[in-house]
Formats: C-alpha cells, sequence, structure tokens
C-alpha cells in the first residue's frame, strides 16, 4: 500500500504570484531571500559578541557585515565586510575576530599594540604599571593560550 501524502501550501497566492512572474520574480524573490537572511546573520552575530563579552572598543562587532556576490545567488557573512572593515585592517586588527571566534592556541606571545589598550579599558591599570601587566598578560596568554567566543557559527546555526 502507497501512503498518501498530504501538503498544505500557506500562502499559496503569493507562491502562485511568484511562480506565474516568471525566473525574473523568482529571482528576485530568492536575492531577496538571501539578503535578509544574511542580515539576520550578521545581527545575530554581533549580538553574540555583546552577549558573550568580546566587546571592547567594537571595532570588531562593526567589522561584521554582508555581502551579495555579483550574480546574486549567494551571500558571504564575515568580519572585514562591515562599516569599519578599513579601521581594523589599519590598526591592525585584522585576526582579533579570528581569535574570538576560534580561540587562540598556547606557543606564541601575541603582539603588544593589541593588548594596551585593553588593559587600560578592561583593567584599569595606571601607565606607570601597564608593561609590567602586559608582559604578565602576554606571557599567560603565550603559555594557556584563549578560550574560544564563537558568535558568527551560532549566529549562522541559529
Amino acid at each position: 500500500m502507497i501512503p498518501i501524502v498530504k501538503v498544505k501550501v500557506v500562502g499559496a497566492e503569493a507562491l502562485q504570484r511568484l511562480l506565474l512572474g516568471g525566473p525574473a520574480a523568482i529571482d528576485r524573490a530568492t536575492k531577496k531571500a538571501l539578503r535578509r537572511s544574511g542580515n539576520l546573520v550578521v545581527k545575530k552575530a554581533k549580538l553574540n559578541l555583546t552577549t558573550n563579552q568580546s566587546v571592547n572598543t567594537g571595532d570588531a562587532r562593526a567589522s561584521i557585515g554582508m555581502r551579495m556576490a555579483p550574480d546574486g545567488r549567494s551571500v558571504v557573512v564575515g568580519s572585514l565586510l562591515g562599516a569599519k572593515a578599513t579601521a581594523a585592517k589599519s590598526t591592525g586588527q585584522v585576526s582579533y575576530p579570528f581569535f574570538i571566534e576560534f580561540g587562540r592556541r598556547a606557543g606564541r606571545m601575541p603582539p603588544r599594540r593589541v593588548l594596551r589598550q585593553w588593559i587600560r579599558r578592561k583593567m584599569g591599570v595606571p601607565e606607570s604599571k601597564l608593561s609590567g601587566v602586559e608582559f604578565l598578560l602576554r606571557r599567560k596568554i603565550a603559555r594557556e593560550g584563549t578560550k574560544a567566543r564563537p558568535f558568527l557559527v551560532p549566529a549562522l546555526d541559529s
């Protein structure tokens, strides 16, 4: 015996209009859906960065963005696509979102310029003690690495 499957189409009128519009209408609807999906992933990724307390200056969050492929058939979401992509490139913090997402394995000290601002902001260390605290923190990261705080993959999954 063959099982019977019933399918109910919700919004059948809209689907019918889309199909009657031909390939151009389907193409427009597909591009619109891709753009909306990409924007939702960007919004969720930025929210995840804030929620997991990975925001220092906001540059990593502002660098997240979305681009449609020229043919309109795919969307790329990631870091260095957003409003402050050029700012991140100029300050040398291009890889910072990568290290937030995946963490940093032990082995090497991170660059000095990246940590000084973070130490001032998050720890409130006075200028006179900054070098010592910076060295200790760099050494700790070199020995233990840093924990991953994923924001982009969970945004895509959701």
